[in-house]
């Protein structure tokens, strides 16, 4: 307090980033991944998708990017693929630190 960084709570102090109008990525696009597209829809959020149904993110308005484009291009990223040697470790230091701040 003495430092002058205190301020006062208020109920946004918690709240976090509004994701409204923001990129999220959307990694495995099946099922889950569609209905995780379907409400992020609501938030006005722009969608990417890697892996999974092109014809159903075409339907959807999704854009299909290769991983390292989505990653480089989203605010927020949403992981839905199985556990499989394939998948294992997908996502690690490199891929985060090619993601916006």
């Amino acid at each position: 307090m003495r430092a002058g960084r205190w301020h006062t709570w208020s109920p946004s102090l918690l709240v976090g980033r509004d994701v409204h109008g923001a990129t999220l990525g959307i990694v495995g696009f099946g099922r889950i991944g569609q209905a995780v597209a379907r409400r992020a829809a609501g938030f006005g959020m722009r969608l990417l998708a890697s892996g999974g149904d092109a014809a159903a993110a075409a339907h959807m308005g999704v854009t299909m990017l290769p991983l390292p484009k989505l990653l480089s291009a989203s605010d927020f990223v949403s992981v839905h693929v199985p556990l499989k040697p394939a998948t294992h470790h997908l996502i690690g230091a490199a891929e985060l630190a090619a993601m916006p701040p």
